[in-house]
């Protein structure tokens, strides 16, 4: 099979990462003169809940199933029993889900009044389920995935202005978010032919498959809870207004860190199939190129956010989240953490089958982060809890590394690389406190800033020659 540029793929993810995100944003201003507030915070209910019966349906099959088929691409009649074993185990857990969620609206009754809403979202679960899209990410196929999505969200934007004209129209709403999110995933079943044949099985071997799914499935609901858990506690240890001051942070936070960790996510398939191939050279080529790449966009997206950090918040919100400034420096900083945290889990421990690492990792973390919000949210507030997400982050960073030091095996060339960059990214911090002496606004001194900090950083790199550098001006000249 013909390799796939990994950059370009990088780019494909990036840019359907975007639009995910742009997507409730674009729609919101109009969703919420339309519905009014008491709909919207039904709509929002309703999601939050399935996410969770989502969160149970997929266990850690997407990533186990990237990993493991990822080997056998090129052995179509191995990948089609792997294939249909995942997936039968992933619809028992979809019933599984399901009924589960019944269960629970039948006890609850804060749930059966939104039993409409709660059955519209619930179609996400089956959908998610059929449209197989880890086997799209194990054969690289980035370019379908982002062009399928697009043409979707946009159909959706249309049928949004058609159907959605008055407060009644919030189950229609929802289906058309439903719409967008999963709807091309009947596509995918069937195009997914084309790799290999998908059907349910007997005979799976569950024991084989459940361990490694439950540990990575434990490490996600680990996280979810940790990362739940700052709001909560801010909540219960101070008020309602710190913790809508600190979303504002976390949401700056958590869409830098999706952006970011759209080049890593390409790579996981690449660099399990080196691995479970025995490729080592490879291998380490590739994580050291993707490395370099992360820290490349990494380094530059922290400083800015560590020094435009009101600026960010004026641009998101207004003047009376600006409690929020402190926070989101410490949040900027976590993002160093996470990312490399991140590299070392998805790029080597989990690729190399210490998923256990991984669990032990993150049961640290968010024992750590848990208890830091106990001890520091009643005596500094917001700030307490962009404290204890930088020593969570760390923590895991840490054990990562050093359980993945003797796979990963980077070099003295590497380290040189990582100098050059973090000395690039010096011009950032200048090119911010410049673009604050324009007087141009909250959102224009942002887009001087990155103007400005792009032309010198870019130019820096190039001037220190950096292996990425290099490789960007071969690939100009050429065209």
């Amino acid at each position: 099979m013909k390799q796939k540029s990994l950059g370009r793929s990088a780019a494909l993810n990036g840019l359907r990462t975007a639009v995910d995100l742009l997507f409730p944003i674009v729609t919101f201003p109009y969703i919420s003169r339309v519905l009014a507030v008491d709909n919207v915070g039904a709509y929002n209910f309703a999601g939050a809940v399935i996410s969770y019966f989502l969160m149970l349906a997929g266990l850690g099959i997407t990533t186990y199933a990237i990993r493991e088929g990822s080997k056998l691409r090129e052995d179509r009649k191995a990948l089609d029993r792997f294939a249909s074993e995942v997936f039968t185990i992933n619809l028992v857990s979809t019933a599984a889900s399901y009924l589960l969620l019944w269960a629970c609206v039948a006890c609850f009754p804060a749930l059966q009044g939104h039993q409409a809403l709660l059955a519209m979202f619930s179609i996400q679960i089956f959908f998610t389920t059929l449209g197989t899209e880890w086997l799209y990410a194990v054969f690289e196929e980035f370019a379908y995935i982002t062009v399928r999505s697009i043409a979707f969200k946009i159909l959706s934007l249309v049928l949004l202005c058609i159907l959605v004209r008055s407060e009644g129209d919030l189950i229609a709403y929802a289906g058309i978010t439903v719409f967008a999110h999963v709807g091309s995933n009947v596509l995918n079943f069937f195009h997914a032919r084309r790799f290999c044949t998908i059907r349910p099985v007997l005979g799976v071997p569950w024991r084989r498959h459940m361990g490694p799914i439950m540990v990575i499935f434990s490490s996600s609901v680990a996280i979810s809870i940790y990362t739940c858990s700052d709001s909560t506690l801010l909540g219960l240890l101070r008020s309602e207004h710190e913790v809508g001051v600190y979303a504002v942070s976390a949401q700056i936070y958590a869409l830098a860190k999706t952006m970011l960790s759209a080049v890593l996510i390409v790579a996981v398939p690449r660099l399990s199939l080196y691995l479970g191939s025995g490729r080592t050279e490879d291998y380490r080529r590739t994580l050291a190129r993707v490395s370099e790449g992360v820290a490349t966009l990494l380094l530059p997206t922290v400083l800015m956010l560590f020094f435009l950090a009101e600026e960010f918040i004026l641009t998101l919100s207004d003047a009376s989240f600006l409690e929020a400034t402190g926070s989101l420096r410490l949040l900027a900083a976590a993002l160093v953490f996470c990312l490399t945290g991140w590299i070392a889990n998805d790029c080597v421990l989990i690729p190399a089958r210490r998923e256990k690492v991984v669990l032990v990792s993150t049961l640290v973390s968010a024992s750590l982060n848990i208890a830091l919000d106990f001890i520091l949210i009643p005596r500094i507030g917001v700030d307490a809890v962009g404290w204890s997400t930088l020593a969570a982050e760390g923590s895991v960073m840490l054990i990562s590394i050093v359980k993945s030091a003797d796979v990963a095996g980077l070099d003295r060339s590497m380290a040189a690389d990582l100098a050059k960059i973090a000395a690039a990214s010096l011009s950032v911090p200048a090119a911010c406190l410049y673009a604050r002496t324009l007087g141009l606004g909250a959102g224009g001194t942002l887009a001087a800033a990155a103007a400005l900090s792009a032309a010198a950083y870019a130019l820096l790199l190039v001037c220190f020659r950096t292996d990425l550098s290099r490789e960007a001006l071969s690939l100009m000249r050429r065209k």
